[in-house]
């Protein structure tokens, strides 16, 4: 069996070691970031075509 262990460092920039989980947790925040802010962005679109009286 060959076992092919990848570098957990992705980056290194001089001291600095960047590794993979910090790039996922990067991507992944950035998601939820852009994901939540266009639902907000709809819902306070949807409430402001509605009438006052249907609140």
């Amino acid at each position: 069996m060959i076992r092919i262990t990848p570098d957990p460092t992705a980056i290194s920039l001089g001291p600095l070691d960047i590794g993979w989980y910090g790039i996922g947790y990067v991507v992944a925040v950035s998601v939820l970031v852009l994901v939540t802010q266009r639902g907000g962005a709809a819902r306070a679109s949807i409430r402001a075509m509605r009438p006052a009286s249907c609140s």
